[in-house]
């Protein structure tokens, strides 16, 4: 199961944003699994404000 963590106040955020990219570069188009520290309201307002918006872009993103 994958494992999203953002660390604290989203310090790995970007390390998540680049496994997630790498996923998608593999060709895995959903990826279902838990957040860490979930019982806390910032890792989720992280997600929401810098996860998902990020890979959102890249999948609008034109194919090479």
């Amino acid at each position: 199961m994958f494992r999203f963590d953002v660390g604290e106040d989203g310090a790995r955020a970007g390390e998540l944003i680049g496994q997630l990219r790498w996923l998608a570069e593999m060709g895995i188009q959903t990826v279902i699994g838990s957040v860490r520290h979930v019982d806390r309201i910032t890792p989720l307002e992280v997600i929401g404000r810098e996860i998902i918006p990020a890979v959102a872009e890249d999948d609008r993103s034109p194919a090479d």
